[in-house]
């Protein structure tokens, strides 16, 4: 492998510095008054141009942020219309907006403070009247939902809160052109005053005037970089970079290049188990890697947090991909590999740039996405895809309002004994006659956030069907009902499910909570207090797909989970006999035994599997060997016949 180790070279930076430092010092004492005199200028000119850009900033980003927080609140409408039938899964967004009209309303506020007295305010005044009446909308359209007239709330939201976001946004672009202007007038006023403060010293000692040209032009240079440079990286900003964009569009060579977006992957680790001035430095480092890889004619900027742009030729693209795979960072004296995530998109004729960076941004949130391909270029049928997407997230939630997601049940099975011994609920969509997997959707729903309200939908259907056979005099065995790991941002979770229960008035032992592994080292804290939670109310928990993340002694140490499931990983390929996983997953189970927990292998498949599992005192198994999901009538005919025959 042929790793690249960057470290960032301070030393041409500091003498840099120093050259500065050492050149005004000279001017200083040469100059006398003169200089003195065009300093105080100076001084004065750049803290108001530098203060101005440093409120134009916060103007900007609090702006930015109302902008956004807009389409978001939006959005957010919109699910509140189309989950009309769903009082929790409403009341929840409107929590949310509620949240998100606070930090509207807080971000207007400090916008407020900043233009209050200049010439700015009226557009302050515009944007929070055009929030108000946004606002206002709001409650129109949500008390149209709640009355179930989804018509009337779309058609109001379509006429209205479009109407108002447009205005506010034009509001914010017209604020954003005359700012830009006033900078534009500071800059020429700035560079006035500082011709002025030269001539001054040009009149008597003809030395001064040699270095007072040299100062300007490195405060020229300087001021330049405030305006176009990157302050951490030295990379050119985002601005910067669309300008560049828009020249080449207009010489007619944007054709030429590849569009880049770049993440680092898991940044957030660096700053938090390094701290921020080590992340920072991680920034740094990865800008000069970067920057090592261009030639004459390519650019690239730091859009903000770990993102950054790039224009390189088409034809270089393939080397671009080499150059930044396997790239290795010295952070805190240690040599650490860092990962980045790319999107690339080859411009063509007639596109713009808001094409290239529409584009760029679906490829890198594909990537993203990817697990086994971190560099994404993009394809066509990505925005055919993204819509498609968003039409079965519409459909899905349609499915929850009119019960078209039903329940399977896949047996476990006790090996000695070849008698049914437990089941997991499964859940299936059946739309226009179609049974649609839960591979079609659940990843979905659980990147927007929506597999809240399917996780207790299957729930109750469980619950319902457990009351149902103990009335009907049929003892059910104990079933695992799946949770994403998203519910443990729920402080309430742990009660949700008691009220499901009580419902239906079950006894608890005969449900049994299933979440992933990767629950437990996304939010361990939280998993392990809803499984204490569990535990004294009765109901079992599990850990499913244990093995394939970071599991660790100490997290089942500390993680009091009922049952542990072996994922079917670990008994592909048996029959190998150099396959290392027929040691490992028997000091797996062994460990798990030590440790008081049950433990189940999923995924059997052949009867060489079930004698393997046999001889390592693993006895609890679920694969198609004995049962694929069965639909809930078949499933009751098992639970009144639960041995296997012939197994």
């Amino acid at each position: 492998m042929n790793r690249k180790i960057i470290r960032s070279d301070g030393s041409v930076r500091n003498l840099r510095i120093g050259v500065v430092v050492t050149m005004t010092c000279i001017t200083m004492i040469l100059s006398i008054a003169g200089m003195l005199f065009l300093a105080l200028n100076q001084h004065a000119t750049s803290s108001e141009y530098s203060q101005m850009i440093d409120n134009d900033l916060r103007n900007r980003e609090n702006l930015t942020k109302i902008s956004k927080d807009l389409y978001n609140h939006e959005e957010m409408i919109f699910q509140y219309i189309i989950s009309d039938n769903i009082t929790w899964t409403r009341s929840t967004v409107r929590e949310e907006a509620a949240e998100l009209e606070t930090e509207l309303e807080n971000n207007l506020d400090e916008f407020g403070k900043n233009v209050s007295g200049t010439e700015y305010e009226q557009y302050y005044r515009l944007i929070d009247l055009g929030m108000k009446e946004y606002l206002e909308s709001v409650v129109k359209v949500m008390e149209f939902a709640d009355s179930g007239n989804i018509q009337e709330a779309n058609f109001y939201m379509n006429s209205c809160l479009n109407k108002y976001i447009f205005k506010i946004n034009n509001t914010i672009s017209d604020y954003e052109k005359l700012m830009t202007e006033d900078i534009e007038e500071t800059r020429i006023s700035m560079q006035h005053k500082t011709a002025q403060a030269s001539q001054t010293t040009v009149v008597g000692i003809p030395l001064v005037v040699l270095f007072s040209i040299v100062s300007m032009l490195t405060c020229g240079k300087i001021s330049k970089k405030l305006l176009t440079k990157d302050s951490l990286t030295c990379a050119d900003n985002f601005e910067c970079f669309q300008k560049i964009c828009g020249k080449l569009v207009k010489k007619g060579h944007f054709a030429n290049y590849t569009c880049v977006f770049c993440n680092i992957k898991d940044f957030r680790f660096y700053n938090s188990k390094f701290g921020y001035k080590t992340g920072d430095q991680v920034l740094i480092d990865l800008a000069q890697h970067i920057k090592s890889f261009l030639v004459k004619g390519e650019y690239f900027s730091r859009d903000g947090g770990d993102s950054f742009s790039l224009l390189i030729f088409s034809e270089r693209e393939d080397q671009f991909i080499s150059h930044m795979k396997d790239i290795s960072l010295n952070i805190l004296g240690r040599e650490n590999m860092i990962e980045v995530y790319c999107g690339l998109y080859s411009i063509r004729k007639d596109d713009v740039p808001g094409d290239a960076f529409a584009s760029c941004t679906l490829a890198l949130s594909t990537a993203r996405e990817n697990t086994s391909e971190a560099f994404i270029r993009y394809e066509p049928q990505m925005f055919t895809e993204m819509d498609s997407r968003m039409d079965t997230l519409y459909l899905c939630n349609q499915g929850l309002k009119n019960g078209e997601f039903i329940v399977y049940y896949q047996p476990k099975v006790n090996i000695e004994t070849n008698t049914l011994c437990g089941c997991e609920a499964l859940v299936r969509w059946l739309h226009d006659g179609k049974l649609i997997p839960p591979v079609k959707f659940i990843g979905l729903l659980e990147e927007k956030g929506n597999i809240n309200a399917l996780d207790f939908y299957v729930f109750r259907r469980v619950c319902s069907d457990i009351s149902e056979w103990l009335k009907k005099g049929i003892e059910p065995v104990r079933v695992s009902s799946n949770f994403s790991k998203l519910h443990l941002k729920d402080p309430h979770f742990a009660d949700k499910i008691m009220n499901v229960i009580n419902e239906y008035g079950i006894d608890p032992k005969y449900v049994e909570i299933e979440l992933t592994e990767s629950s437990a080292y996304d939010d361990f804290n939280s998993l392990a207090e809803f499984v204490k939670n569990m535990k004294e109310q009765g109901i079992f928990t599990s850990m499913d797909d244990f093995g394939t993340g970071y599991s660790s002694l100490s997290m089942l140490r500390d993680l009091d989970v009922d049952v542990i499931k072996i994922d079917k990983s670990f008994i592909d390929d048996l029959e190998k006999a150099d396959n290392p996983n027929k040691k490992m997953i028997g000091n797996i189970v062994r460990m798990i035994h030590d440790l008081d927990r049950e433990v189940i292998c999923e995924g059997i498949e052949t009867k060489e599997q079930v004698e393997f599992l046999k001889k390592i005192n693993c006895f609890a198994a679920q694969g198609y060997l004995y049962d694929t999901p069965l639909p809930h009538d078949e499933f009751e005919k098992r639970l009144n016949d639960p041995v296997y025959h012939n197994k």
